[in-house]
């Protein structure tokens, strides 16, 4: 399972621009975007 590119961007961009005590917030966040969405493929926010 491979994170995507774009998840490593918005991380640079939060190191870049968020304090430091909200650093490790966003990237626990997009982790737990990205794992969650690696776990759940098939569910896409598209589908309806």
């Amino acid at each position: 399972n491979t994170v995507p590119v774009y998840i490593i961007i918005i991380n640079a961009v939060f190191l870049g621009v968020m304090p430091y005590q909200y650093q490790i917030v966003g990237m626990v966040m997009i982790f737990a975007g990205s794992f969650y969405a690696g776990l759940r493929p098939a569910d896409s926010p598209k589908k309806r």
